[in-house]
């Protein structure tokens, strides 16, 4: 019997496959040139901040000039409980090195999904799989629409990504003990987490693989676990609280299917299924790649499941583009069972998708995303002139005031940056609310992407507006008005 706690090696190529590893480089370089391009291009990549951004850079900035998490600046004084707090401490420490503001966080989010797609890579080549072939279907799915704007903005699904890239690589490489590890940081960046952690726990049990943690791994284990214990620790020391807000997240889905009908994610999600079951009839066989195939499966039907039941515009990348990047490198790498004769049907599928994905990008607008380096321009005039008017209405105020940021509005983490004298800026949330105080002002951005901005526009109040900025050619607005918000 072979040793599944054997690493699985990738075969080392001669002097005459050199030629292919080189090629595979040079699409891997232009998939990744292409992936910061169009982050640089993306009229996302700075003007529009989107409002849930606020809400993850506060908690990072407090702990950072603060040492709490608490969020005032959210009305949330005793802090935030309807997300895990991993990704906030990795902002933390990203800030403790580099410019605390939006841009740092995107910019993260970008290397984060660059990692993942060099580790999916890795894990490729160490299944056996060829090598130029794993390159442009990574290249692919660091092109793809929904991937660049997921790439391009502060939230969680990137590093997620980058944490399941790091665990499958450990596993990978034969180093379960570290992709445990690896895993485990997965729920403390984002809830749905648990389930990446389960996809790589299973085959330990299944396989009976043996964990023999050199003293570093353990040292992680422990860490690792440490790190659940006092989250969990939080949680439940601040109960009441933490059901409140957890209690938003259920009741905002609570009329929704149980799950999307949404076919590419079914499609996917039998995909992996069938992926894994024929893992598993392959266990008692002498092949020490059946386990790490295994957890590539467990985590693209993971990523399917979170697509489908949490039903949220963010979590369609991973269930769909992700999740079938995962299962395809489980069908056709090395002894997958799509091989051979499926070859070709397989490079036909690919051609179709280099299509679209090649071209698709560059008229895609979803969600504010467009490719329009004009408006860049554009933004950094009309910001410029918004900071220097909030300026000027603080400089004419005798006495602190209160701001109050509408909740759909992506100011709040650039005016977290600035320093006033008298105004203080406070942006609730869903669940927070705004706080009750008289002698208020009230923030809005009424040109908010096109399926938010009825809801702005509707809580305008009649009278004119106190302050009111427009940029240049009219994309982008902030109006402030005496007094709290409508609504």
């Amino acid at each position: 019997m072979v040793d599944t706690q054997a690493p699985v090696r990738a075969t080392r190529p001669s002097s005459r496959v050199a030629p292919g590893r080189a090629v595979a480089l040079g699409v891997l370089a232009a998939g990744v040139l292409a992936a910061v391009v169009l982050h640089r291009l993306a009229a996302w990549g700075y003007p529009t901040p989107w409002p849930d951004e606020s809400h993850f850079l506060a908690p990072a900035q407090s702990l950072l000039h603060a040492g709490t998490l608490a969020v005032p600046q959210l009305n949330a004084p005793d802090g935030i409980f309807w997300m895990t707090d991993g990704y906030a401490v990795f902002l933390a420490g990203l800030f403790a090195l580099l410019p605390d503001g939006l841009a740092t966080a995107r910019a993260a989010s970008l290397l984060a999904a660059l990692l993942f797609a060099l580790a999916v890579y890795a894990v490729g080549v160490r299944l056996g799989g060829p090598r130029t072939p794993l390159a442009v279907a990574v290249a692919l799915w660091l092109v793809a629409p929904r991937v660049v704007l997921m790439s391009d903005i502060a939230r969680m699904e990137a590093l997620l990504l980058a944490v399941a890239g790091g665990a499958l690589l450990a596993a990978a490489r034969g180093r379960w003990p570290l992709a445990l590890a690896v895993a485990a940081a997965a729920p403390l960046v984002h809830p749905t987490g648990v389930l990446l952690l389960v996809a790589l726990g299973l085959p330990l049990l299944v396989w009976r693989l043996p964990l023999r943690p050199t003293r570093a791994e353990a040292v992680l284990l422990v860490a690792a676990a440490t790190a659940l214990v006092a989250e969990a620790w939080r949680f439940l020391a601040n109960w009441d609280l933490a059901r409140d807000h957890l209690a938003y997240q259920v009741q905002r889905k609570a009329n929704r299917p149980v799950a999307q009908l949404d076919p590419p994610g079914w499609v996917v999600l039998a995909l992996s299924g069938v992926g894994g079951a024929w893992s598993l009839l392959r266990r008692r066989l002498d092949d020490p790649r059946a386990p790490v195939r295994a957890a590539l499966f467990g985590v693209a039907g993971a990523l399917a499941v979170v697509h489908l039941v949490g039903q949220e515009m963010w979590y369609e990348v991973l269930g769909v583009e992700t999740a079938a990047l995962l299962a395809g490198l489980g069908l056709w790498c090395g002894r997958g069972p799509l091989t051979g004769r499926w070859l070709p049907s397989a490079a036909a599928v690919g051609a179709v998708a280099a299509t679209v994905a090649l071209t698709v990008p560059l008229g895609y607008q979803h969600w504010g995303l467009r490719l329009d380096p004009g408006t860049g321009a554009e933004w950094a005039a009309f910001w410029d002139d918004a900071r220097a008017q909030l300026h000027d209405l603080d400089a004419s105020l005798d006495e602190p005031a209160l701001v109050i940021v509408d909740y759909l509005s992506g100011f709040g983490p650039l005016l977290a940056g600035e320093e006033f004298t008298h105004l203080r800026f406070v942006q609730p949330t869903q669940v927070t609310g705004a706080p009750n105080v008289t002698g208020a002002y009230t923030l809005y951005t009424p040109t908010a992407p096109d399926a938010y901005r009825w809801g702005i526009e509707q809580r305008l109040p009649p009278t004119p507006p106190v302050l009111s900025v427009d940029s240049a050619e009219g994309t982008f607005a902030l109006r402030v008005y005496a007094g709290g918000p409508v609504g």
